[in-house]
């Protein structure tokens, strides 16, 4: 079956009684003109907001719909309070192929699939609808953008809205296990779903304490701090020197320096061990120089690139993107030159130096790998949430689902 383009969908007002979601108004875009039409008052929410993460900005979610989004259908759901925009949602409906669960841990759109190193047999299709989670772009799904006060009503304001679509089997929905996850289980609840938990243990770290990249290593244990200090002796040994780029042109003039780094990175190529394979080369850079081209960017976010050169040759590269008062890394790529070095602690090491210069709030380290573990004090710990509707094939699949999760 095919989708109903969203599109020719007229946007669906849901007035919500007072006291029930605090009376928003939702609102479900789908024209590149209905989005544009709200960029400002999207933009001055994100202010309002403080934790907001680059990967719920305007222009990153324009850079993904350009390059990536070719076999999903995207849309925005708002929430008003008013004329006011109390909250913000970039989301995606998908044909997709699932395991008897019904639900993906990485791949959310249908061409992600060929980024995962398992084959599993896939029988079940379903229309699928989940907030914008794209492995090209970096995007774990962002929550629900609104001012810290007001989630809660969002939430349930969206809950009511999803409900309400039609044209879906399955939702899921990437969420902070300690923020989000009752919330939106609770929302969906209320609306006569059945929300059940799929558990990742997804831990995502960051720094909430900024300070000198010494100053943290200082508190750290002996063998990291010794593998710090022989990182930085091979360095000066090496001659290895890191500089940076930054601004919109200057990055951008910079970017084959970043694809050159990549195509020499494992991560082209891939690791055994690994579970997937995200080779910079294709849509990856496609999305990634959407996304440094955009004219507006830097009403939004502050493009940084850092590479790591021996005798002049880059040896690693760190992306990362300044937002309001915090800082993201976006992308990592190091060849195996210059190893004892270690360039990509390096460059973390300097980009945490940059932020700390600057008195920012955050550095969202923005990976899941053990050794960031040292330089953090704050761990976002990801699950997904996930239901299905309740039509027929909702239903089914839902019977199917469950009956998966009792055998496991």
């Amino acid at each position: 079956m095919r989708h109903q383009p969203l599109a020719s969908i007229t946007p669906v007002r849901i007035s919500l009684p007072r006291g029930d979601a605090g009376a928003l108004t939702t609102e479900r875009l789908g024209t590149p003109e209905e989005i544009a039409a709200v960029g400002d008052a999207w933009r001055c929410l994100a202010r309002d907001c403080g934790e907001a993460t680059c990967f719920a900005m305007p222009v990153y979610f324009r850079a993904w719909r350009d390059t990536l989004s070719g076999d999903v259908e995207p849309f925005l759901l708002t929430a008003w309070a008013g004329e006011r925009l109390a909250g913000i949602m970039p989301m995606m409906r998908a044909t997709v192929r699932r395991g008897p669960s019904c639900a993906p841990r990485h791949d959310f759109a249908p061409s992600d699939r060929g980024l995962l190193n398992s084959r599993r047999p896939r029988p079940f299709r379903l229309r699928q609808l989940s907030p914008v989670v794209s492995m090209p772009a970096v995007c774990v799904g962002p929550a629900p953008l609104c001012r810290p006060r007001e989630r809660a009503a969002v939430i349930r304001a969206f809950a009511r809205t999803l409900k309400q679509m039609a044209g879906w089997d399955g939702l899921v929905l990437p969420v902070d296990a300690e923020t989000e996850q009752e919330e939106w289980r609770a929302a969906l609840r209320a609306e006569g779903l059945a929300p059940w938990v799929l558990t990742l243990d997804r831990r995502i770290g960051g720094i909430d304490g900024v300070a000198p990249f010494q100053q943290i290593v200082a508190r750290q244990n002996r063998n990291f701090r010794r593998n710090v200090r022989r990182a930085e002796g091979a360095a000066r040994d090496l001659g290895l020197e890191i500089v940076l780029h930054q601004g919109r042109d200057a990055v951008l003039s910079a970017l084959p320096v970043l694809a050159a780094v990549a195509a020499r990175s494992w991560k082209e190529t891939g690791r055994e061990d690994a579970d997937l394979l995200i080779p910079y080369s294709g849509r990856q850079r496609a999305f990634v120089e959407a996304l440094i081209a955009d004219p507006g960017l830097e009403a939004e976010m502050t493009p940084v690139l850092a590479l790591a050169r021996l005798q002049g040759r880059p040896v690693a590269a760190l992306l990362w993107l300044l937002h309001g008062d915090r800082v993201t890394a976006l992308l990592t790529f190091r060849t195996a030159e210059a190893a004892r070095a270690s360039p990509g602690l390096l460059l973390v090491g300097r980009m945490i130096d940059w932020a700390a210069a600057r008195n920012l709030s955050a550095v969202d380290l923005n990976v899941t790998q053990d050794w960031a573990r040292h330089l953090t004090d704050r761990i976002r710990t990801q699950n997904n949430v996930v239901c299905f509707s309740n039509g027929l094939r909702g239903r089914a699949l839902g019977i199917v689902s469950g009956l998966a999760r009792r055998l496991k």
